[in-house]
């Protein structure tokens, strides 16, 4: 099993790893700068202590007079027990000399290291590193003034008090900044396991569902850079929903509408197998193909509806179609029936442009010419529009058939409902299909009573304007 840091596709692991590792580095950072710090103070109170030192020492110095060449000559008086005091340190060596201006050494370690030019001065002074009987040690430098004569004090020890001090501050500064470390990686991981709780409960919610529950889930305890994400599951699941919804309703309508076709048609053909009758199986025959015939358009008006309604069929291509090209393709079909009918058909196609898909656009325009090719008498008109209107593309069937009564018009856009004593083949569904291709394209449409004539009917389906809204139909 794989470290949870170590998953590339934990977002938990991405937080910590983006979080850690910059404030693991802040915390090295002020340790570094709080050591570089204190160290430096602890350093100045040693270099203090030799400093005191070096006045007390001060005091037993004085004028000695001039030797026998006329120089001056400084004396020192200390007594045994000054001295061992000034020598007395638990940790280190503590050396001491005091030279006069020519560096010569008047009293104390004569092996003490060189001073430096700059510091012999008595503006001078300081401390440096330096070696003193194989040793490694702090010299501290302070020159003044006997009457006239630059002399020059010198206190040096050794430095393990200075490196202990440099191990204490160091691990007094690493011990807390290892376990603040460790508390706020504590903190971080409860943090972000805390604010990634929501996602846990969206997920154990997600896989205690059946394939078949698509509700909707709550976007209100998710964080709110994570609502975008679950609206977006929940158009998903609409989605699903809908299209779930579709092919129930095609398996239903189906189910409902073939079963009695499919029964008829069983029974002619076990009919005809026991007629010996040749005209009277014949007969049957032409039966059969009638009811085959009958049963294939509906199959292809339910797999129409299907496509028609949202979530069906999957996603068509959408876009710019030009509805006059899209009738124009159809048209051979409708005119060759038209003439068997013996029926005046026509055609005033202009340039309409819609936003949609062309295949269901063209299987709108099929089910209202059908429709009206079916139910309008021999020697009756039927013409197909369209074009534009007050700036919005339109596409209109008139005919002159009976026509449709006003208190029926709402009910004829249901799925499989015919007007009673309506003759022809029809399934009631070519109305209920336009009507849901209409719907997918944002149109609106209308069945009204055809003008200037006796009676029929025109069927107008007016589609949005470019950047506007459908016109009141």
């Amino acid at each position: 099993m794989k470290p949870l840091l170590a998953d590339p596709g934990s977002l938990r692991a991405q937080i910590l790893r983006r979080i850690l590792p910059p404030l693991l580095l802040m915390l090295a950072v002020a340790a570094a700068g709080g050591y570089s710090i204190i160290r430096r103070y602890g350093v100045m109170a040693y270099d203090q202590q030799m400093a005191d030192s070096a006045l007390a020492l001060s005091r037993y110095v004085s004028d000695g007079g001039k030797d026998a060449m006329g120089k001056p000559v400084i004396k020192v008086a200390i007594s045994p027990e000054v001295e061992q005091a000034l020598r007395t340190d638990r940790h280190d060596s503590v050396f001491w000399a005091v030279r006069d201006g020519e560096g010569n050494t008047v009293a104390g370690d004569p092996d003490l290291p060189q001073v430096p030019d700059d510091m012999q001065t008595e503006e001078g002074g300081g401390y440096f590193i330096g070696m003193a009987h194989g040793e490694q040690i702090r010299v501290g430098v302070f020159p003044y003034r006997v009457n006239g004569v630059t002399a020059t004090v010198i206190v040096a020890e050794t430095r393990n008090k200075r490196r202990q001090l440099a191990w204490d501050i160091a691990l007094g500064i690493l011990i807390p900044e290892m376990l603040l470390a460790a508390g706020v990686a504590g903190v971080l991981w409860y943090g972000v396991a805390s604010a990634l709780s929501p996602l846990e409960k969206l997920r154990r919610d997600l896989q205690a569902r059946s394939h078949t529950d698509l509700r909707p889930l709550d976007e209100m305890p998710v964080p709110l850079e994570v609502r975008p994400l679950v609206e977006e599951i929940n158009n998903l699941l609409l989605r699903l929903a809908q299209g779930a919804a579709s092919q129930q309703r095609f398996i239903a309508n189906a189910a409902h509408q073939l079963r009695t076709p499919l029964a008829g048609l069983k029974t002619q053909l076990e009919l005809t197998l026991a007629d010996t009758d040749h005209a009277a199986r014949q007969a049957r025959l032409e039966q059969c193909r009638g009811a085959t015939e009958r049963t294939a358009r509906l199959v292809n008006q339910l797999l129409a509806l299907s496509a028609a309604e949202h979530g069906g069929q999957g996603q068509r291509p959408w876009g710019a179609t030009n509805l006059a090209e899209v009738l124009r393709a159809r048209a051979d079909d409708w005119v060759r029936r038209s003439i068997e009918k013996n029926l005046d058909f026509g055609l005033e196609l202009s340039k309409a442009t819609v936003d949609g898909d062309p295949l269901l656009l063209g299987e709108m325009a099929a089910n209202l010419v059908d429709n009206a090719l079916s139910y309008t008498p021999e020697g009756g008109r039927v013409t197909l529009r369209c074009g534009l209107e007050g700036g919005a593309p339109y596409l209109s069937v008139t005919d002159n058939g009976p026509g449709i009564r006003a208190d029926a018009r709402g009910r004829v856009m249901e799925r499989f409902f015919r007007l009673p004593g309506t003759q022809g083949i029809g399934s009631g569904l070519g109305l209920a299909i336009v009507g849901e291709i209409a719907g997918r394209h944002g149109a609106a449409m209308a069945i009204l009573d055809a003008p200037e004539e006796e009676h029929g009917t025109l069927v107008m389906v007016r589609f949005p304007a470019p950047g506007g809204s459908v016109a009141a139909a």
